[in-house]
């Protein structure tokens, strides 16, 4: 995705973006399924980092939006 948002980007004023699909994602992955055998107690969770990539020097207009499930209004304004 972050590919084709550079590849796109330079022929267009604005990017509009919706909501993440999640707000973290897990520090280390797997190449294959874990077994339930392989009893997990835990997941360690890295933050995601959704608009870093975009240069904020770029002269573009960036727009993104996330969802909120608690006080919608308020949370809607925070950067």
């Amino acid at each position: 995705m972050k590919k084709v948002v550079y590849e796109e980007i330079v022929n267009n004023d604005i990017l509009i973006m919706s909501a993440a699909v999640a707000d973290y994602r897990p520090t280390e992955t797997s190449k294959s399924k874990l077994k339930k055998e392989e009893k997990i107690d835990n997941i360690k969770l890295t933050r995601q980092r959704i608009f870093c990539f975009l240069l904020k020097d770029s002269g573009k207009k960036v727009i993104g939006f996330g969802s909120e499930t608690n006080d919608e209004e308020n949370n809607a304004f925070k950067s």
